[in-house]
């Protein structure tokens, strides 16, 4: 009986050591999980795929051939470059956990209008606003974010066949210069609500654009190709409350994300380039600002 006790107290102790280790695990597990979903909600995996937009609708369609080599660059919210990856063989350029934060994805495409080179596609009816840009704005939060960017290809006269006979598409984005530099940062948001209309030489509208959320105005497919002195004004003048920011800043060498209105009887007013069948041009802006305007 004596000796029994002591063996009864031993199991007793046994146990509870057991039981405390498996506490502890669980205890360590959870920690472990929960320190891993907060780690993994601070990142998001970034990728821009670049394709050949085949059937000219502004969305990517299985089939489409992946256009490899492009380089993709990502800066953040001080204009400071981040990544830069050339697309792979399923045109994919992949930035993973990238953190959360606002960026300006850039794709570079050096022979952008030029006979036999591309073009950027049309605007797409169902993907988000800002895909089929050659620079766009990203926000990272926890979640992974794909961009689709579509273009076409010219031919040796520097022409889309493929694109209606007497016009291109041309996009504008209104934008909130918070810093009220001229040049769209990330993080700056795109403005709506504007009605932004299309003139010829005799002061005549043509054609008008209504904005999506993201503050692209678009003009598919009505904008005369090889035709000079067409203008882009926003109609209703500047908004109250705001100011339109500098024009042209770094004379033109940040040209796909300046702005490029100016003021003329009161009304904001874009130059359209003259380009041929099928050019599409994304590179158009307006920007306004509460603040004052440097320059």
């Amino acid at each position: 009986m004596a000796m029994t006790q002591p063996v009864h107290r031993s199991r007793r102790m046994q146990r509870r050591y057991l039981t405390a280790v498996t506490i502890a695990a669980l205890v360590l597990s959870m920690l472990l999980t929960l320190l891993s979903a907060r780690v993994a909600s601070a990142v998001g995996d970034l990728t821009v795929r670049v394709y050949t937009d085949s059937n000219r609708d502004g969305d990517f369609d299985s089939g489409e051939p992946a256009l490899s080599g492009v380089p993709v660059l990502v800066y953040n919210t001080d204009n400071n470059l981040l990544y830069s990856v050339n697309t792979n063989a399923f045109g994919l350029a992949i930035f993973p956990s990238t953190p959360n934060g606002n960026y300006r994805v850039e794709v570079t495409n050096p022979a952008n209008g030029a006979p036999n080179g591309t073009v950027i596609s049309l605007p797409g009816p169902v993907t988000p606003g800002q895909d089929n840009a050659l620079v766009f704005f990203v926000t990272i939060s926890g979640a992974p974010v794909q961009r689709d960017v579509g273009l076409r290809s010219l031919d040796a006269s520097g022409i889309d066949p493929g694109a209606p006979v007497g016009v291109r598409t041309v996009v504008v984005r209104a934008w909130d210069d918070r810093d009220a530099n001229g040049i769209q940062d990330a993080g700056e948001p795109g403005i709506s609500g504007l009605t932004l209309g299309l003139y010829n030489p005799s002061n005549v509208l043509v054609a008008t654009a209504a904005s999506g959320p993201d503050g692209t105005y678009r003009f598919v497919d009505n904008v005369p190709a090889n035709a000079s002195n067409y203008t882009i004004r926003v109609t209703g003048g500047i908004p109250a409350g705001w100011v339109l920011t500098t024009q042209d800043v770094n004379f033109n060498s940040e040209d796909q994300r300046d702005s490029d209105a100016q003021l003329v009887g009161g009304v904001p007013r874009i130059n359209v380039p003259n380009r041929p069948r099928g050019v599409n041009d994304d590179s158009l802006d307006v920007g306004f600002s509460r603040g004052a305007v440097s320059g």
